[in-house]
């Protein structure tokens, strides 16, 4: 599928954030996009928490800060190495969305299967991992780190 450049999916979405996106923007010394980054609790819901972009989770009304229009085109600030959940936007069909790409086309069962467990093998190694990543996080934003 080609993105039509909308913007729909960075000014509607919550962005989780992975292992993999935070090791490599660190690798990357991506420091910018990792100060956006925060651990959250309680988010979705109650007992869960995760990693995410902190301004799409908060205010689920503003966009991804690293999205911005020229001529009325979407635009990703962070295009080519941005999150793996936006790379594989999108997985499913939602009901309610204006995004062409989704309301267009039919998704194959296998694909979003597939780019699911994928993704669920990430973000359940980010569980696993979350005193290393909170480090990293900490460590960009010059705060103490406890032991």
């Amino acid at each position: 599928m080609e993105c039509k450049r909308c913007g729909w999916c960075c000014e509607h979405s919550t962005i989780a954030v992975s292992q993999s996106d935070i090791l490599r923007w660190n690798r990357e010394k991506r420091i910018s996009i990792l100060r956006e980054v925060s651990f959250i609790t309680n988010y979705p819901q109650e007992g869960r928490a995760g990693f995410y972009i902190a301004k799409t989770t908060f205010n689920p009304k503003q966009p991804c800060p690293f999205f911005s229009r020229e001529a009325d085109l979407g635009v990703c600030g962070i295009h080519e190495t941005k999150p793996r959940i936006c790379v594989d936007f999108p997985t499913s069909k939602p009901k309610e969305t204006k995004c062409p790409i989704i309301a267009s086309s039919i998704i194959s069962p296998a694909k979003s299967n597939c780019v699911q467990a994928d993704q669920k093998r990430d973000f359940t190694k980010t569980d696993r991992q979350q005193k290393q990543l909170l480090h990293i996080l900490y460590r960009v934003r010059g705060l103490p780190i406890g032991k």
